[in-house]
């Protein structure tokens, strides 16, 4: 097979790639450079669905951009204050029912655009849980989808 041909191939083969990665970088929030986290993302009509992954496929946190969410933060279950995406905010006791020794944490911010994020991380113990929530404090959007207050 002639290098053009291979060329071609190559370029239909990774142009899909290569769209879902622009996409998934324009429609998620910017990660942190130091952190080797990529965007997985799930768009449906009106939501996005961001995870952060590890070069092993793992998530390390993920995020709902919305117009609205089932989440409704209860005082009661807060754990930690902590920085979500540059803004102070707190994050909330969660389970997961099929694995009751998983610490799970969610936040539910609002966005100036109008819409929310809601983000969910898993950690199997503290040093992930903080590590997951030092990258989710790094993180930015972008300046038309600022936070305000949870």
């Amino acid at each position: 097979m002639n290098s053009l041909l291979r060329v071609a191939l190559a370029t239909l083969v990774l142009s899909p790639l290569c769209a879902f990665a622009q996409s998934a970088e324009a429609q998620c929030p910017t990660l942190p450079a130091e952190g080797g986290l990529k965007w997985e993302l799930l768009q449906g009509p009106d939501f996005r669905f961001c995870r952060a992954l590890r070069d092993d496929d793992s998530e390390v946190f993920a995020v709902t951009i919305s117009g609205d969410n089932p989440f409704r933060p209860d005082r009661g279950d807060r754990a930690e204050q902590g920085s979500i995406a540059g803004h102070q905010g707190y994050w909330y006791r969660s389970q997961l029912a099929g694995d009751p020794n998983l610490i799970v944490r969610e936040t539910l911010v609002e966005l100036d655009s109008g819409q929310v994020a809601h983000f969910s991380l898993r950690a199997q113990d503290e040093q992930q849980k903080e590590e997951a929530m030092r990258l989710v404090a790094e993180m930015r959007f972008a300046a038309d989808q600022r936070l305000t207050s949870n």
